[in-house]
This record gives structure tokens, sequence and C-alpha cells, in this order.
């Protein structure tokens, strides 16, 4: 394998279940608030597409404002963590290659993410690009550049999930790219007959550890 490989990756609904962090905010908020059964009306508000929030404390009748059930939600310590299959492809990425992480999201939420979901064992922290800290979100094309310009004349893979802005920028500058197929569980559902072309992933697998077979050989991009 080639060591010219620069691989980065998507966060949320790419190497965890966003659901999970949902799940676990509201188990923060119900320890928070000691109602210990919201936590499952929570849940069943958020699916049914209502504000949570607003249920919870309308129903509850409490005494609390929204900002701060949503700061609890926020800057909870995450209980989530990597499937096996994806902390197997990580250890065999990160033996040769360099890996990398862009994602969306506020500074300290994505830090407790990544922290406790063990992903600093793979990715050296230098190589984690989140937008509120790095002054851009995709699909603008910069964060994908900054690894171009820090890893010059290499073979760059992005693997996301997100149709609507995960593949746009990589296909621009030249990149491989790799859809993770949404099993019915992610956050943004996926429409692949109603995305525009520019946005299509140039290859896709329902099985991470596919991504191994799928990553090239180390064509470069100049």
């Amino acid at each position: 394998m080639s060591s010219n490989r620069i691989i980065v990756f998507d966060l949320d609904d790419t190497l965890y279940q966003e659901a999970d962090f949902v799940s676990s905010g509201f188990m923060h908020i119900a320890a928070c608030i000691r109602i210990p059964e919201c936590h499952h009306q929570l849940i069943r508000w958020w699916q049914e597409g209502k504000d949570a929030f607003e249920e919870l404390i309308n129903h509850y009748r409490l005494h609390i404002d929204k900002n701060d059930l949503l700061s609890i939600y926020r800057y909870q310590q995450p209980d989530i963590s990597l499937f096996q299959d994806v902390r197997n492809v990580l250890q065999m990425l990160s033996a040769n290659n360099t890996i990398g992480l862009i994602t969306d999201g506020r500074k300290l939420t994505q830090w407790n993410k990544i922290k406790a979901s063990g992903l600093t064992e793979y990715i050296e922290p230098d190589n984690i690009i989140i937008s509120e800290e790095f002054g851009y979100l995709k699909p603008a094309k910069e964060p994908y550049k900054f690894f171009m310009d820090k890893y010059p004349n290499a073979y760059y893979c992005y693997v996301g999930d997100n149709l609507s802005k995960d593949f746009v920028a990589p296909n621009q500058l030249g990149w491989d790219s790799i859809c993770l197929i949404d099993h019915g569980n992610n956050i943004f559902k996926q429409d692949f007959e109603q995305c525009p072309k520019s946005h299509l992933p140039r290859k896709t697998t329902t099985r991470f550890s596919e991504i191994i077979n799928l990553i090239g050989d180390g064509e470069v991009v100049v």
C-alpha cells in the first residue's frame, strides 16, 4: 500500500451513528432534570420530527430555558463508540497512510465526540478539521485544500455519507470519493435519484469494511 495516500473521513453517520449521540444527549438531559423516564419520550418526539425540548418543557411544565437544555445536549460527554469494523479499517489504514477528518459542527461538541470515540488513536489532532475552528463549512473547498497543501502530490480520498455536501469539493478537486450507504439510521437521508451529478460520490459501499478495497493505489492529484 502506498504511503503517499491521504484518506480523509467525515465524522457524523460515517465513523459512528449520530443517532447514538442524540440518544446520549437525551440521557444527559433526563439525568440533569431528574426525570429518567423522559429519555424515551424525547426520542419519540425527535423521531416524530417535533421540537423535543419544547415538548419536554410543556409536557412536564418545567421552569427551565430551552437554551439550557440545548447546552446540556451540545456539550455533553457523549456515550458513543466506533463499531468494530470501523476500528479495524482505521487501524489498517493508519499503519501505512495519512488519515484525516473533516467535520462540520461546534468545536467543543465535535471534540467531545472525537475523544469519546477514541479517534485520536488513528488520526493526528493536526489532521482534524472542525468547521467552527477552521472557519469553513462543507461543501467549501478550503478544508480539503488544507490536506492538499500539507501533503502535496498525493492520492486523496474522502469517505462520507451526506450527498448534499460531502463530495462536492472532492469531486471538483479531483479526489477519489466513497459514500457509505445509509441503512435507514442516518440523520440526513440519502436520495441518489434526486442528487445532482456533481454531488455524487465516485464509489459507494454498504459495508465499512469494503472501504479498504475501494481506496485507490495511489493515483496522484497535482
